[in-house]
This record gives structure tokens, sequence and C-alpha cells, in this order.
């Protein structure tokens, strides 16, 4: 169901792609720059006067819930999580063990008499996050599903509260709607950097899909069926939630941002920080390439994550060839206006977080793009 770019390849060089990323700009250099430029004003118009609304359709139905755990040496989270979970014979929940090495499974078997889940313990690790939630999928197959039936996917190092799954069964009981994506909260620790970074990356991604595009975070429910269509997770990709937006927007199912909160355990030192983003990184922007962008939105955000990319390749060609640098650097300081702009459309509030917070974003791309040359020769090394 993927519709993918072919490409010829020899080794692990993929030279239509080093022809997309860095020939064309080069040879259009200033044609590229201003075009980039008109888009980004263009954007912002649109984030103002046309923001994304779904129109929610009253239609009460019997539902079913199958919620899908995965859980990776999460026993000092897992215990949190499971007191939250509401018992309800409609909702189903699946705890999938992905060879944890800690307390996971005897905290599960704690629980799993009062609380009425599934255990499913892996054998060995295969396919990221995509295998363990397909796994889970094998045994959902076995039972009988109706139009009615979500898969739910509630990563285990979040959770949920009580009265918020109460709420999400009565809402979707009441509301037709193919997908509904929950909104993320940090759950903040001591780390005042990363409480402040990740505080203001959550927040302005949950105001994206408010207004703009909802994009799958890691907590949301989708209706079975479409699950089916798309052939559920793809277990080469590291990035699953990115991907499986893009194949479900393909069938043009209707994606709803709501305001029900699961609350999220940060990265607890810089090095799983960094180490965190590369990989999402890496994972978007092997989906943003191998996927045509499908709307203006898709657009600017290729370039949003390709551009400190040309800022790195003209740095270094000029130190050989004199380029006009200035108009580089231009660009850039737009792409993060529009970034800063956004933010403070959405919120209202400005403050200088805010600017250190582009700052961190453009570095974090930097830093990806510097890495991951050094490690080319390492394609299937996430760390």
């Amino acid at each position: 169901n993927e519709k993918i770019l072919k490409f010829k390849k020899y080794k692990m060089i993929d030279y239509n792609i080093i022809k997309y990323l860095f020939v064309s700009p080069l040879l259009l250099f200033n044609l590229t720059n201003y075009i980039i430029r008109i888009f980004c004003f263009i954007f912002i118009l649109k984030a103002i006067f046309f923001k994304n609304k779904i129109k929610l359709n009253k239609r009460k139905r019997d539902i079913e819930f199958y919620i899908l755990i995965p859980i990776y040496n999460e026993e000092k989270n897992l215990e949190k999580l499971i007191k939250n979970l509401v018992i309800h014979d409609k909702i189903n929940y699946i705890m999938i063990n992905d060879c944890s090495s800690d307390k996971s499974v005897n905290v599960l078997n704690k629980y799993k008499k009062e609380y009425n889940f599934k255990i499913i313990n892996r054998i060995y690790k295969r396919g990221f996050v995509s295998g363990v939630l397909n796994d889970s999928i094998k045994f959902i197959n076995k039972t009988k599903k109706s139009s009615g039936t979500y898969i739910g996917v509630v990563n285990a190092d979040s959770y949920l509260k009580k009265e918020t799954i109460k709420n999400i069964y009565s809402f979707l009981s009441e509301y037709d709607l193919d997908i509904l994506n929950f909104k993320n909260v940090p759950i903040l620790n001591n780390n005042n950097f990363i409480n402040t970074i990740e505080s203001f990356e959550k927040n302005f991604k949950n105001k994206l899909s408010e207004n703009i595009e909802v994009s799958l975070n890691n907590g949301y429910l989708i209706k079975y069926k479409y699950l089916d269509l798309v052939n559920f997770w793809n277990e080469k990709e590291i990035t699953e939630d990115l991907n499986l937006t893009i194949k479900l927007k393909q069938l043009n199912c209707n994606f709803y941002q709501s305001n029900f909160k699961i609350y999220d355990n940060l990265p607890k030192n810089i090095i799983s920080l960094f180490n965190q983003k590369y990989r999402w990184i890496k994972g978007d922007l092997k989906n943003r390439i191998r996927y045509y962008p499908r709307d203006f939105f898709e657009l600017i955000v290729n370039i949003y994550y390709l551009f400190p990319l040309y800022f790195l390749i003209y740095l270094f060609l000029n130190l050989f060839i004199n380029f006009d640098f200035n108009k580089i650097i231009i660009t850039q300081f737009i792409i993060s206006f529009v970034e800063i702009s956004l933010y403070f459309i959405f919120t209202n509030t400005f403050n200088l977080n805010l600017i250190f917070y582009a700052i961190y974003q453009l570095s974090l791309k930097l830093f990806f793009y510097i890495r991951y040359f050094i490690n080319l020769l390492e394609d299937d090394k996430w760390y």
C-alpha cells in the first residue's frame, strides 16, 4: 500500500537522492532561496486565515477499544500506567513485553488479574516499535470486530488518567471519527533544560495539530478497518507514527486533534535527548523523501527539515567557491522566524525562551546531518 520512489543503488550510495538534495538547489541557487521565502510567507497567511478544523458528526453507536501498550524496561512507570486503567467490558488492554530485562514482567503479572489485560511476551526483538504493535494485532485478529472497533496506542513511558479514558470512550460513542489523536503533555523532571525545551516542543506540536495538520504522536485511536487497509505498521520504520500518518492521509481519513491529555516521560539526560532526536529526525527524513508531499503543509515541513542541510553544504562550498552565503543565512532566519511566529499566533505568548527554542531546533538538525554523514557507512546504527 506504500507509494515508494524507486532508486538505483550502489552499495550505500543513493545517487538519485544525492541529486535531489544537492545538485538541483546548487544549480538554481537564487531561485531556490526566493521560492522558499515566498512559500514561508504563504504558509504564515494560511496558518492565520485557513486553520484546519474538522466537523464533528454526531452519531451514537456501540464501540470497542483495543489499547496496545508496547513495553521495554518500564518498571518505574508501569504501575502508574496500570493503576490509571479503566475496567470496562468494551475496553481491552494488550501489554506487549518486548524482551524487558528489568522487572516489568513482574509488575504485569502482579496486576494482570485485577485489571484483566492480555500479556504478550516476545521471544526476540524485531521491527522496532512497529513490530511490537504488529504482534498484538495477530491476537486481535482472532476476535470478532465491528465497524466501531478502535485500535489505540499508548507507550509504556506514558499514562492516561482514569477520567480521561472514560471521557474518550464516551466521546467516540457519540461522535463518529476515523482517528483521534491525544494531546501530549510532558511529565516534568529535575532537568530544567530538558523541561523547558520539551515543554515548548510538545506544546508547539499540539498547536500545529490543532490548527494546521494533525500528526500522530505517542497516543491515538484509529478505526481498525483503516489500519487493516494500510497493513498496520511498517516494521522497517523507526518513526512508525509518521509513516502511518502519511498512509492514512492517502485514504483521506478524518484526523481529529483532541484535548484528551496523555502524560509523557521525558529523556533523563542530554545524551538520551539527543539520541532520541537523532532517531526521530532520521526516521522522519526517510519518510519525507520516500513520499511526495501531498499538500502545502508537507512541502513546508520538508523544507524545514532539509534546508539546514543546504546551509551546511553552502557553508562548505563557500570555502572554495564565492557563493553569496548571506542569502542562505537570511532564508534560514526566515524559516526559524516562521516557527517563532506560529507559536506566537497559536499561544499569544512571546519570551526569550521561544527564540532559544528555534535556535535549539536548528542546532538539532545541523547536529543530525553532521552525525549522519560521519556514520554514513553505518546505516543500521541508530545510536
